[in-house]
């Protein structure tokens, strides 16, 4: 009984530092409290997004819904996260397969756009690929255009302790309204330090020198409570991240994560089910 009161005086706390802040931000509450260094962890339903071909090691269906809170909705482009991934039938021992499905609700200074996803993964051992196709619906001054794109994605499990990542984001590109999305190649890695500590890293966009930014992330398991994971990061090289997950029950998992840096506030708050 009193380790659970700890636990959620804990949280009840960091929650009530969050709601006092305007914000808005990236995929996944837990990968924006990494800093967006995401596509070397990638090990739940996030991955959808930042590294399809993870997905082929979950175990079970999981489903996500990160909601960006408060005036910040405005300040960046994603508001509204909704995913659903889990394994398929696996017809080949050596094969493992797997799914996702997403919403991604985007408003921007100049366009909104709602971002439809199918994710598809194929484990092979320690090596995974996979891939995204999106179709997107755009508005801008009262026209409207859509498109659809392909992302390619790989995994390498070095060990139980390292893993590589890469997503190649519109390798197949999207245009809207005449203009191309850039091709993003975004090469990640995470190092299972200790059975508590996660350390991650990644570069955005690796080909467009003008783009390119370096994001690094800590996610790190309170030993005396197992059920408060607190996180840290830099996102993009300039701004810094951090939240918290707590693990309410076997299948059920609330995130938090917060940027602020001057006029830049980003609040997110991240469910997690899983069955």
């Amino acid at each position: 009984m009193l380790k659970n009161t700890t636990i959620l005086l804990i949280f009840l706390f960091i929650l009530t530092g969050f709601f006092k802040i305007p914000a808005s931000a990236c995929v996944g509450a837990r990968a924006l409290a990494m800093g967006g260094a995401f596509i070397g962890v990638s090990d739940d339903v996030n991955a959808i997004y930042w590294n399809s071909s993870a997905l082929s090691r979950l175990q079970t269906i999981e489903s996500t819904y990160t909601r960006t809170l408060g005036g910040g909705r405005a300040q960046i482009n994603y508001d509204d996260f909704v995913g659903v991934a889990g394994p398929l039938p696996q017809y080949v021992d050596e094969i493992e397969l797997a799914y996702g499905v997403s919403f991604i609700k985007t408003s921007t200074a100049v366009l909104d756009y709602d971002r439809f996803g199918l994710s598809l993964a194929a484990g092979f051992g320690e090596f995974a690929l996979g891939t995204n196709i999106v179709y997107m619906d755009a508005e801008a001054g009262g026209e409207s255009d859509n498109d659809v794109g392909v992302d390619l994605t790989f995994t390498y499990w070095l060990n139980d302790q390292i893993t590589f990542g890469l997503l190649i984001q519109d390798f197949i590109q999207t245009e809207i309204f005449n203009t191309e999305f850039i091709r993003n190649v975004r090469p990640g890695v995470s190092y299972q330090l200790t059975d508590n500590l996660l350390l991650a890293a990644e570069i955005y966009a690796l080909n467009e020198v003008d783009f390119r930014e370096y994001q690094f992330g800590v996610e790190y398991n309170l030993p005396q409570i197992d059920e408060l994971v607190l996180r840290a990061g830099n996102y993009q090289g300039a701004f810094k991240t951090f939240g918290a997950g707590l693990q309410v029950t076997d299948n059920f998992s609330v995130d938090l994560a917060y940027l602020d840096d001057n006029n830049v506030q980003i609040r997110q708050l991240g469910i997690t089910a899983r069955f």
